[in-house]
Order: structure tokens, then sequence, then C-alpha cells
């Protein structure tokens, strides 16, 4: 007889190793473009839209209620950080890299995180409806309570994923690659995926039923 299977373990996530002294500052637009880094700084409540700043690195720094909306940030490095409320919506992050970063009631419709590498990070409360992420690599990160409707995951690769009450409607698995890929606790209307990117899924049993057409069943009530 078939032993039954074990639960999965909760995902465990290295958190941010901030700074025990932060400095608080002001820096303008420029300043950001020039100095390139920031490091042990507390910077928050200033408007930055449209702000263009490629390669900038944040290190072990909290962002507070910035204003980022269209802004340029590629390849932008976040190790070591908090992000509370912030808004990114349509920002460029193609090919930023997150590591031990939270992120908090973040606001990123439209953000663009083509190419991105995150690496124990979570997101907290956050809105990235529209959002994509295609090509991007993710690896320990949480996704807790968030808005993900229509949020582009093409061809991504999941190590150690979880969605936890989370909005995933139109989520499409298709091309991906995944490995503990946990989706319990989420909405998952119009889920796109093919046999491959079914095979691993963590589900609870009523997201499993749900998904039964994906692989042709059809299901018809006995009529006596």
């Amino acid at each position: 007889m078939k032993a039954p299977q074990k639960a999965p373990a909760e995902l465990k996530i290295f958190a941010p190793q901030l700074s025990s002294r932060l400095e608080s500052l002001t820096p303008t637009a420029d300043d950001w473009a020039d100095v390139g880094m920031f490091k042990g700084a507390l910077i928050e409540n200033i408007d930055y839209e449209r702000l263009d700043a490629p390669a900038l690195s944040i290190i072990s720094s909290q962002l507070r209620q910035l204003r980022l909306g269209q802004a340029r940030l590629p390849r932008l490095e976040l190790l070591d950080s908090v992000l509370t409320a912030v808004d990114a919506s349509n920002a460029d992050l193609t090919r930023a890299s997150l590591t031990r970063t939270r992120l908090e009631q973040l606001k990123g419709v439209g953000l663009d995180a083509q190419d991105a590498v995150l690496k124990d990070v979570s997101f907290n409360h956050c809105n990235l409806s529209l959002a994509r992420f295609a090509r991007a690599r993710f690896s320990n990160v949480k996704f807790i309570g968030c808005q993900l409707t229509d949020a582009d995951f093409s061809n991504v690769r999941f190590k150690d994923v979880m969605f936890r009450d989370c909005e995933l409607t139109g989520f499409d698995l298709t091309n991906t690659t995944h490995q503990g890929l946990d989706l319990r606790g989420s909405r998952i209307e119009g889920f796109k995926a093919g046999l491959n990117e079914l095979k691993g899924l963590i589900l609870e049993p009523e997201q499993a039923l749900s998904l039964v057409h994906l692989l042709g069943v059809k299901v018809f009530p006995l009529e006596v």
C-alpha cells in the first residue's frame, strides 16, 4: 500500500540584513543617477516620477512612500533592503537583481521586470496586476495577499515559490519550469497551463478539481 504523501514544509526565506543605523537621506533625481549606490540609507516621502538611473544599487536600506511611476531603473540591484508603500507603476526594472529583499504594499501595476533575478524575496500585499516577469528567475520567493491579475510569467523559472492568498486570475504557466511551486490559498480562475506545467504543482483539492478541464476530462453530473 502506498504511503500517504507528506504536506510540503513551510517555505523559509532569508530576511533582509538591514544596517543597524540608517542615515536619513533626501537625494535629488540627479543624485540617484550620479551616486550609483546607496547603502545604509533611509529615503522616504519623495516624488521620483520618471527617474532615469540605470544600474543603481540599493543595499541595506529602507525606502518608504516613494513615487517611482514610469521610472527607468534597468539592472537595479536591491540587496538586504525593505520597500514600503512605494509606487513603481509602469517602472522599468528589466534585468533587476533582488536578494534578501522585502516589498510591502508595493504598487507595481504594469511594472516591467522581465529577465529579473529574485532570490529570498517576499512580496506582501502588493498590487502587481499587468506586471511583466517574462524570463525572470524566482528562487525562495513568497507572494502574500498580492494582486497579480493578468501578470505575465511566460518562460519563467520558479524554484521554491509560494503564492498565498493571492489573486491569480489569468495566471499563465505556459512554457514555464518550476519546482516547489505552491499556489494553495490563491484564486486561480482562468488558469492556463499545459500538461508539463501541471506536473509538480502544489494545490488544494478544490483547486486541483478546477483544473481537470486542462487534462481534457469532461465532467457531467449523472442524471437519474
